[in-house]
């Protein structure tokens, strides 16, 4: 009874939160880790999403300055000389130096696609970005869930402990009286501890994984947290086709196709631009002498000039074959678009369809759980009538706690599958809260 006591301390200790079926004080010093906390805080810790915001300041800097990409070259500089003359030694020898500054003007036909393609890119970005943010926040909620299971769980093998304790208690009695042989007694032992082991090495995993949790958020390992019992299941039921109809186009893989569409299309005409079409480019050049001897001189000259190719209007001449390249690739991207759009209706539906059989398994297993919990009474009652043998008994018990973990187990399926439905719809949490309200709604309708 002992162990059984520091057993339950350590489990209340790490795991305790709101009971399944209602809600328990919690006890002091304890804080409690709520599942929007969590999800902020794996967003802040978040290693590969800070590289993203790194990629993503890079694009914003590059969209926010085109004008950068007309700024005129400017360069200056200097130099130093000593000059003499060996045909005539009388000649004076000094030194020199000179200073000279230019600057260099380009305009390229393909500008204009160069910057779409830099704005396209920021796009790109924040995509990304707010694509992974999202795929993080519903891997932490899955892993959230997870342990919330794993509590219940442990209830469950809590309630196999008492009731073998129970029993074991009145088959001392009844042994005692002669009712019953002395293997039942040990048998009712043997089941205590066994019952007593499962529960301990539930409660260490449960709290190995919990403590991992805890260091992907960045906790210290001394940290000692609640989680909120929100761990729900309801009935969801949804229109694959109006899920498509609202939310396909908007998936991160359709935009990623739409704008590789975009970029493969501005690649070409800038191509074509570059190598078709006549650049102009203008430039000036000052340059002073100052001299030890002589007065400072200086000029100054202007330039412009305009280049016409003309290697790409012949067929199958090396810029020919670049342009005739970038037209496959955007061929290319268009049949991808089309291939990406068949597999995400194809995914999206289903994942609803799996979400309607992960119901029916809930209710077969709901179903199970009652029987299970029905044939166990039924055989404590025969047992303790002397018309059922102890084995029967056993086998009872162990069915009821298997049909238990087993609707636990359906039920953290049906809660993964509609994250996973949230994931294919590139919507957040709360998103999918608002899908199961109003799928909650119309189901009571």
């Amino acid at each position: 009874m002992k162990l059984k006591k520091k057993i339950g301390l350590v489990g209340f200790l790490v795991f305790s939160v709101l009971e399944i079926r209602g809600a328990e004080a919690e006890p002091p010093g304890l804080s409690v880790l709520s599942l929007s906390a969590a999800l902020e805080r794996s967003v802040e810790q978040s290693m590969s999403l800070a590289k993203s915001t790194l990629d993503l300041n890079t694009a914003k800097i590059a969209a926010d300055n085109l004008w950068a990409q007309i700024f005129p070259g400017i360069s200056a500089g200097g130099s130093l000389g000593y000059g003499t003359s060996f045909s005539s030694p009388r000649s004076e020898n000094e030194p020199s130096f000179g200073l000279q500054a230019s600057i260099t003007f380009s305009l390229n036909p393909g500008l204009k696609s160069s910057m779409k393609i830099i704005t396209l890119a920021y796009q790109s970005a924040i995509l990304n970005y707010e694509s992974s943010k999202k795929q993080l926040e519903l891997s932490t909620a899955k892993t959230y869930y997870g342990l919330l299971v794993e509590q219940k769980n442990l209830s469950v093998l809590k309630e196999k402990l008492s009731q073998t304790e129970r029993q074991l208690e009145q088959t001392r009695i009844r042994f005692q009286n002669g009712f019953t042989s002395e293997l039942d007694l040990q048998r009712s032992r043997l089941a205590v501890e066994s019952s007593r082991f499962d529960l301990s090495r539930s409660e260490l995993l449960a709290s190995d994984n919990l403590r991992s949790f805890l260091s992907l958020l960045d906790y210290d390992e001394k940290a000692v947290f609640a989680l909120e019992n929100i761990f729900s299941i309801q009935k969801i039921e949804l229109d694959a086709e109006a899920l498509l109809s609202r939310y396909l186009q908007s998936r991160p893989d359709m935009i990623r196709a739409r704008q590789n569409i975009e970029k493969l299309e501005l690649q070409r005409t800038q191509k074509i631009m570059q190598s078709r079409a006549p650049s102009l480019s203008l430039s000036s050049r000052w340059s002073g002498t100052p001299s030890m001897s002589k007065p400072f001189s200086d000029s100054l000259s202007m330039s412009a000039g305009i280049s016409i190719p003309l290697d790409s209007w012949i067929p199958a001449s090396k810029d020919a074959q670049a342009i005739e390249s970038a037209k496959t690739e955007l061929e290319k991207a268009k049949i991808d678009l089309k291939e990406s759009e068949k597999n995400a209706k194809i995914s999206i539906r289903t994942m609803v369809n799996n979400l309607s059989n992960s119901w029916r398994s809930i209710e077969i297993a709901r179903l199970r759980v009652d029987l299970a919990d029905r044939a166990y009474q039924m055989a404590r009652l025969g047992f303790e009538n002397g018309s059922e043998e102890y084995l029967a008994l056993e086998t009872a018990r162990n069915d009821l706690t298997t049909a238990q973990q087993q609707l636990l187990n359906e039920e953290l399926s049906y809660k993964n599958t509609s994250l996973d439905l949230a994931a294919a719809l590139n919507i957040s949490i709360n998103d999918l809260d608002e899908l199961c309200a109003v799928s909650e709604k119309t189901i009571t309708e």
